[in-house]
């Protein structure tokens, strides 16, 4: 669950926010100051609130939107990635506006339960040790996303976004499969679960 939460590719857009409005064609303002303020308050705003699957579908769809409408932009670079031709406004803020909503169902889904689930689904004699490997799982995740997110973007400019769409699909994938629902039980009842007597 770690491993998805990072791999859904919140760190590249929180990181490099600036790199990634600035390649959607927006001015040095826009792309360091405004849209990175709007979007951490979009995070801030969306904490509140939980659901793993309908989270990484969400998650996807956004992915999805920003990459279609950063490809609809139709700003053209030049060898030294100046605009030779300005991209087209209201694809521009279509493609933000994805980022944003991507971040909004980020923060309410993927962004806490993985914390809250790590800490109820093991069972206590192994929660510590559990809790322990699925932090570690976090933040070797996080170092690596963090790490090639900029070559990433580099290489592939906007196009990062379907790598992060599929990361998103198959969190989706692994929520509806494979996480088990823990809510409304007592610890013994989700020890009795993970253990397969229920």
């Amino acid at each position: 669950m770690q491993l998805f939460q990072q791999w859904t590719g919140i760190n590249v857009i929180m990181y490099y926010q600036s790199q990634i409005y600035s390649e959607m064609g927006f001015n040095k303002v826009m792309s360091t100051v405004v849209l990175p303020n709007v979007n951490n308050l979009v995070n801030f705003v969306s904490t509140f609130q939980t659901l793993l699957v309908i989270g990484s579908l969400m998650m996807m769809v956004f992915h999805l939107s920003t990459w279609a409408c950063s490809k609809l932009t139709g700003g053209k670079k030049d060898a030294n990635g100046k605009f030779i031709e300005q991209p087209i406004k209201g694809w521009q803020y279509a493609a933000v506006a994805s980022v944003f909503l991507f971040v909004f169902s980020f923060a309410w889904t993927w962004g806490p339960v993985p914390w809250v689930y790590q800490a109820e689904v093991f069972p206590l004699r192994v929660r510590v040790k559990g809790s322990a490997v699925g932090t570690v799982s976090n933040f070797l995740n996080n170092w690596i996303i963090g790490f090639v997110g900029p070559f990433l973007m580099k290489k592939w400019s906007t196009n990062t976004f379907i790598l992060f769409a599929a990361a998103s699909f198959l969190a989706w994938i692994y929520s509806q499969f494979y996480v088990i629902e823990c809510k409304g039980l007592t610890l013994e009842e989700m020890d009795a679960k993970m253990a397969g007597k229920a």
